[in-house]
């Protein structure tokens, strides 16, 4: 949905916060009890560690960003790394931009899938504690995780493991993207460089 410019993050949670929001009531209960938490799909699972950075996952791309060759990125990544701390993404989305971009649709749609089936599998395995609480969605990542996991310390460590290999994802699709833009801007500065000339001529 974001790739057509349309806030999916919206309109699917919407339908899933009820979900959410039973599986959330479910676990707290089961923890009060003594006993281990059963629900995965939790409001705090869904914006801690499927879309860290907002929609996309797309926190390390706007790290990456700050690094970039292209003037563009780089700029966009200045402007977007901090609302993207707080997973408010759509200067990025909007501004790279990711939406009706080919080369950026196949990392918008795995990246969230890979941290989905990672966290997952921690979960599942006893790894990191389940969600039992709620921090606010606009809560930096690695401290939401933690709130919600009744502050364990390792939800912190899984979602810097998950940043690091978003990272590792995005970047391939970013060089690509990156090429494309610097060639454009070398072939503009090339233009405007050569009017002042043709106009003395």
């Amino acid at each position: 949905m974001w790739f057509a410019g349309i806030h999916g993050d919206n309109i699917v949670t919407g339908l899933l916060n009820p979900i959410f929001m039973a599986n959330l009531a479910t676990n707290a209960a089961l923890i009060s009890k003594g006993l281990d938490a059963t629900q995965v799909m939790t409001a705090p699972y869904w914006s801690f560690y499927i879309c860290i950075g907002g929609s996309g996952s797309t926190l390390m791309l706007a790290f990456l960003y700050q690094r970039s060759r292209s003037i563009h990125l780089r700029t966009i990544g200045k402007l977007s790394i901090v609302p993207a701390l707080f997973n408010i993404n759509e200067p990025l989305i909007f501004g790279s931009p990711v939406v009706m971009n080919p080369l950026l649709f196949f990392p918008l749609v795995l990246v969230p899938m890979v941290n989905a089936t990672l966290a997952y599998a921690a979960m599942h395995l006893n790894l990191v504690q389940d969600m039992i609480a709620m921090a606010p969605w606009t809560t930096p990542a690695p401290i939401g995780a933690m709130i919600s996991a009744a502050w364990d310390y390792r939800a912190f460590v899984l979602v810097i493991l998950i940043m690091l290999i978003d990272g590792l994802l995005w970047y391939p699709f970013f060089k690509a993207y990156e090429k494309q833009l610097v060639e454009q801007e070398i072939q503009s500065s090339q233009v405007v460089d050569a009017e002042p000339a043709s106009a003395q001529s």
